[in-house]
């Protein structure tokens, strides 16, 4: 039993949103002026996790789960929402090994919209890859349209 396919507009939107969040993760992440050589000199193991190894393999699983997703290949939407996922969890767990939340704190507004957005459109990318599908299976109130019988050989 085949899965109803997702619209190619739904792929493309999804996609489109997951490269902007890689695009703000790297903004975020990687435009730090001393970010990598403060980590070498003074980072302990977790600094190392929250700011290194995780914006990095959250922007790889995106990454590579909206090319799958406009390949149409169904590893892709599962690849997606794990690195929105990802994205989402880890402020949560960030806060809760250092005891402070970001939305405890006050905020540049370029800093704030980087923050929030990027979980706006996680959540997004989460919702639109988890979609079941559109078009006539919606319109068919969630039941995939009965085929003919193919004639027996």
């Amino acid at each position: 039993m085949t899965q109803p396919r997702v619209s190619a507009a739904t792929t493309v939107i999804a996609a489109v949103l997951g490269l902007l969040v890689v695009a703000e993760l790297v903004v975020r992440n990687w435009s730090l002026p001393d970010t990598v050589p403060l980590l070498t000199g003074h980072a302990g193991p977790l600094e190392w996790l929250f700011y290194l190894v995780l914006p990095v393999l959250q922007g790889v699983l995106l990454l590579f789960g909206t090319i799958l997703m406009v390949a149409r290949v169904r590893l892709g939407r599962s690849l997606a929402i794990v690195g929105a996922a990802l994205v989402l969890v880890t402020p949560v767990a960030f806060g809760v090994a250092n005891g402070r939340f970001f939305w405890q704190v006050d905020l540049p507004a370029l800093t704030a919209v980087l923050d929030y957005g990027t979980l706006l459109l996680a959540a997004a990318v989460i919702a639109l890859a988890a979609l079941p599908a559109t078009g006539s299976y919606l319109r068919g109130g969630g039941h995939r349209p009965l085929r003919a019988a193919s004639p027996a050989p």
